[in-house]
Order: structure tokens, then sequence, then C-alpha cells
């Protein structure tokens, strides 16, 4: 029984004594997003305005459950990259694979592109461009 208390003690100053692993962020990038919710029309100006909603993912993910509840969109842009890297993100869109890609410096980019109108996006991944990598 003796044995046993060194044993757990021996394991204990161990662990205690290992080194913690240090938690790394993950490289992130916003999204922001224009639908039929967000568009606002100002008053005295009469124009929309450019807020949106804002998606956070982290690059190199798919953002597949959107299979089972669809985002209604207009457009979407990429607001910020950690790092300032060069990323492309793509929007599938009516739950095909073939979408609509925006790369970090297009600005907004309307989903549907013959009428401008509001689509359903089925999924959402962004990548590194090969340059940045």
């Amino acid at each position: 029984m003796h044995f046993f208390f060194i044993a757990v003690a021996f394991f204990l100053t161990a662990a205690a004594s290992a080194p913690a692993p240090a938690l790394s962020r993950l490289p992130t990038v916003q999204l922001r997003t224009i639908g039929p919710d967000s568009t606002h029309y100002v008053s005295s100006t009469q124009s929309p305005s450019n807020n949106g909603h804002i998606i956070t993912l982290v690059i190199g993910t798919t953002l597949s459950s959107l299979a089972q509840s669809p985002l209604l969109l207009q457009g979407f842009e990429i607001a910020h990259v950690d790092g300032d890297a060069d990323v492309t993100c793509k929007a599938n869109i009516n739950y095909s694979s073939k979408g609509v890609s925006v790369s970090s410096n297009d600005g907004m980019v309307m989903l549907d592109q013959d009428k401008g109108g509001v689509v359903e996006v089925t999924g959402l991944s962004c990548e590194f461009t090969s340059a940045s990598v």
C-alpha cells in the first residue's frame, strides 16, 4: 500500500512539472454578408448602408451546417484576415458544389451574378491562396 502512495505522488509530481502545451490561436477570416435583412435605407440619403452581419471562420474549414439551414444572402466580402494573409473564400449556392469565390482585396461580391437577388448559401469555406502559404 505504501508503494501505491509513492507511485501516485511520483506521477502527480511529474504531471505538474511537465510543460503545458501552448494554446495557439487558429487563423480566422471575418466575412461581411449582405442579405435581405441587412440592407437598411437611411431616410436622409436614400442610400443603403454597408452594415452587414459578420461570420468568423477558421481558415481551412468549411461551414457545412448551412445545408440544413441555408443563409439567404445577396453578397459577401472578406472584412478581416488574421495576419493579413491572402485568402480566398467560396460560397456554395443552392446545394451545388459550384459557387462564387471572393479574394482578400475583391470587395463586395454579389452572389446572384445575373439579377443581384437573394440566393441560398448552403456552404462557406475559406483557404489561404497559394501565394501566401
